[in-house]
């Protein structure tokens, strides 16, 4: 516990060092325009969740899925800063698949030049299902976690805007993309009173550093119309224990970061949908391979509103 306390506290501060990073670089007004809204409310409909893998060497993979209900909420987004937050409404639950005690805390930043990616997840009780959708098997007992940090540099951050896709502060004017590379740090964890053996033990640990590279593109139709695809492949190497680093087995692990977003785009509204990915393989061994896929879905509806010039305190 003392372990997972140090590295809560590290992914807080990199993210509090991280997030103060909005660099007002100059762009290419050819290919971005901001908004001329300062604030922009909306209402959100998405769905989070953190899955396990489990497949042995003849080929057969099971996925252990979550009961995650579909949430509802709100944003607010005031030049360009954003806070939004929602609740999942447990009639959103299909009660044949067990209950599944949820923390889910994803933070997507988007800046300038920096896009960020913030894990904090922690989910118990979990369930499969067969080809036949009444083959349905309950595992109370399964335990997942990951903390995690992914930072990434945009490098055509003049003619490619992130912002436009994801947060809808701004607009693309042009198609455009862009390379971007990075890094992150993770921690994951499983455990199994009875239904898994991780190895031939009942928990499984996994600290993981890694480097990513990859693309992403926007494509823009018809003006108002935009769509857009982005993946990362991140090579990690990971450890069990922190400690006696040196004398521990390191493993050359993989994760994939795919992000898509599409939407319409008015003078005063925005409508669409987005999405991220992270599948990470969390620990390979001779007899068995076990991966972490988490995602965040969803839709929303954003009004940008003017400021009355009478709440707006004049300079003297």
């Amino acid at each position: 516990m003392v372990r997972i306390k140090r590295i809560t506290y590290t992914l807080i501060v990199l993210l509090a060092l991280l997030l103060p990073c909005r660099l007002y670089a100059q762009v290419d007004t050819a290919y971005i325009a901001t908004f001329p809204q300062k604030i922009a409310i909306g209402g959100l409909c998405y769905y989070d969740f953190m899955m396990l893998d489990y497949e042995i060497p003849d080929g057969e993979k099971i996925s252990y899925m979550p009961n995650s209900p579909v949430s509802l909420g709100l944003s607010i987004d005031y030049k360009g800063w954003s806070i939004s937050g929602g609740y999942g409404f447990d009639f959103m639950r299909d009660k044949e698949h067990g209950r599944t005690k949820i923390l889910d805390l994803q933070t997507h930043y988007y800046g300038r030049k920096f896009i960020l990616d913030f894990y904090f997840q922690d989910y118990q009780g979990l369930y499969t299902q067969g080809d036949d959708k009444d083959a349905i098997s309950l595992y109370p007992d399964i335990k997942i976690l990951q903390y995690g940090l992914c930072w990434q540099y945009v490098f055509n951050y003049r003619k490619f805007s992130y912002r436009a896709a994801f947060n809808q502060s701004e607009r693309q004017l042009k198609s455009a993309g862009s390379f971007q590379a990075g890094g992150g740090m993770y921690y994951n964890y499983a455990s199994s009173d009875s239904s898994l053996a991780m190895n031939g033990k009942a928990s499984l640990e996994s600290y993981q550093l890694s480097i990513t590279g990859g693309y992403v593109y926007t494509w823009v139709v018809k003006k108002n119309f935009h769509v857009s695809l982005g993946t990362s492949v991140g090579i990690n190497l990971a450890t069990e224990s922190l400690k006696n680093l040196g004398g521990n087995k390191i493993q050359v692990l993989s994760n994939v970061l795919p992000r898509f977003a599409a939407g319409y785009d008015a003078e005063t509204w925005s409508i669409g949908l987005s999405g991220t990915l992270n599948i990470m393989s969390v620990a390979e061994y001779d007899n068995l391979k076990i991966g972490f896929n988490t995602g965040h879905m969803g839709m929303f509806f954003i009004k940008r509103l003017e400021i009355d010039s009478k709440y707006v305190k004049k300079k003297p």
